[in-house]
């Protein structure tokens, strides 16, 4: 059978995720470490993922760092950046793994695996990520405004360097990604 709440990882009692949207302060990482500091409950060892670690302000990356520089072999912490704006002094404590994107065959088998209708130009507009696969399912707006952009493409290269930066403005602006509860 299960371990105590695996089904829903997020309620295992040795597994926490600080999932924030915005910069990460201080306060928030002095939190989160706290929760870390006791021994396992269940599992043989805690594990602790921070996403979007390039939202770390200075003053939060230090408070990080200790934590980082004396690792407890009882903890795993995973941090999750979607860009390579990270902090070298973190950066330089951690192993990397860089993930690639994934192609347009194992987002369409995706796709079938989720019951989700992916037509070519969903997969293209995907751009190899699952979470945009899925925002362009979920969200008509998000759609429409990919669409709208990628439909110049073919122009670009026949047009003028100053025809191409006026055709820019034109675009309308990405909203940010939505916010998932975990």
């Amino acid at each position: 059978g299960h371990v105590l709440g695996t089904e829903k990882p997020e309620l295992h009692p040795d597994f926490k995720i600080l999932d924030a949207g915005g910069e990460i302060t201080m306060e928030t990482v002095q939190g989160f470490i706290a929760g870390l500091r006791f021994m396992p409950f269940v599992a043989p060892k805690k594990v602790a993922i921070i996403n979007n670690i390039q939202n770390l302000n200075t003053t939060s990356a230090n408070a990080l760092l200790k934590t980082l520089e004396e690792p407890s072999d009882s903890t795993v912490i995973i941090l999750i950046s979607s860009r390579t704006a990270i902090l070298p002094t973190i950066r330089s404590r951690c192993q990397t793994f860089s993930f690639n994107a994934f192609s347009a065959g194992q987002l369409s088998d995706y796709s079938a695996s989720v019951g989700l209708s992916s037509t070519d130009e969903i997969i293209t507009l995907s751009f190899g990520s699952i979470e945009r696969l899925r925002r362009l399912h979920s969200n008509n707006d998000f759609l429409a405004s990919q669409k709208a952009m990628t439909a110049d493409f073919p122009s670009i290269h026949t047009s003028s360097v100053g025809e191409n930066l006026l055709a820019i403005q034109t675009y309308p602006q990405l909203a940010p990604p939505e916010q998932h509860d975990h």
